[in-house]
């Protein structure tokens, strides 16, 4: 006999033997489930793995808040420091913006053309945006 004659034999042994239509000889065979005490524990530990999946996946994605709020703080120190910030850019910004102007003018006096170039004008830009978080 193959191997697969022996077990789709077994299988089918196994099955005569656990059904009550076939089984009305002297021995009758039933099986009994017995509630086991830690399977309270076991799902309790499967829910909570569940929920610290949640949980995590949840704070990744942003939707957990981090215990501070993401608007800023209005204390002196902290407007003072923001407003520092901003100049700093700002200047730097500024500085970037009137190297790049002072070389067009070079150019347009050597050349005796003027070139538009992208840089200038997001510099520019960028200063609208930085002059009007100051305000």
């Amino acid at each position: 006999m193959s191997l697969r004659t022996m077990t789709l034999a077994g299988a089918l042994g196994m099955i005569s033997f656990t059904t009550d239509a076939l089984c009305q000889g002297p021995y009758q065979y039933q099986v009994y489930y017995t509630r086991d005490p830690d399977a309270v524990l076991d799902l309790l530990f499967i829910l909570a793995l569940c929920l610290a999946a949640l949980l995590l996946v949840a704070w990744l994605a942003g939707w957990l808040s981090s215990g501070s709020s993401d608007s800023p703080c209005d204390c002196a120190e902290c407007v003072a420091e923001r407003e520092a910030s901003l100049m700093r850019e700002i200047t730097k910004h500024q500085e970037a913006h009137s190297a790049l102007m002072r070389s067009e003018i070079d150019h347009a006096r050597t050349y005796g053309e003027y070139r538009e170039r992208p840089e200038i004008a997001e510099h520019e830009q960028r200063l609208r945006e930085l002059r009007s978080k100051l305000r």
